[in-house]
C-alpha cells in the first residue's frame, strides 16, 4: 500500500480568507493541482483532511480539474496516518514545550498573496 500524504484544504490546497458560510469554498491555490500531481506520480497517496463534506470537497476536485484517481481519500471524522501533514496552521513540536506555548500564543500563520490566510 503506497504511503500517504494529508494536505488540508482550506488555506492549502483552496484559497481562504475566513469563514463565508458552509458553502463556499475558495478557488484553488496556485500550484496546488501541479504539486498533486507530482505527489500522485511520486507513488504516494493523497489524504485530503478537512471539517467540510467529504462530497463537496470530492465535487470541488472534479469541477477544478484535480488529478482523477482512487489514490485520493477524503476521510470522514479521522486523522489520516500520513508521513508528513501539509497544513497553513501546523506546528511541528520539537519537545519543547516553551516553543510550544509560543506557538499558540504567538502563532505565526502563512498569509499568501493568493488567498491563503488562517480562519
Amino acid at each position: 500500500m503506497p504511503k500517504t500524504v494529508a494536505i488540508d484544504f482550506d488555506g492549502v490546497l483552496a484559497q481562504y480568507d475566513g469563514w463565508k458560510g458552509e458553502e463556499h469554498l475558495g478557488e484553488p491555490m496556485a500550484g496546488a493541482r501541479e504539486f498533486c500531481q507530482r505527489v500522485l506520480d511520486a507513488g504516494y497517496r493523497i489524504a485530503i483532511h478537512t471539517t467540510r463534506k467529504p462530497l463537496q470537497v470530492e465535487e470541488w476536485w472534479k469541477e477544478h480539474h484535480f488529478p482523477a484517481t482512487k489514490e485520493v481519500m477524503i476521510p470522514l471524522t479521522t486523522k489520516p496516518t500520513a508521513v508528513v501533514y501539509i497544513d497553513d496552521r501546523a506546528y511541528r513540536f520539537t519537545g519543547n514545550w516553551q516553543a510550544a506555548w509560543e506557538a499558540i500564543t504567538q502563532p505565526a500563520y502563512w498569509e499568501g498573496d493568493d488567498g491563503g490566510s488562517p480562519d
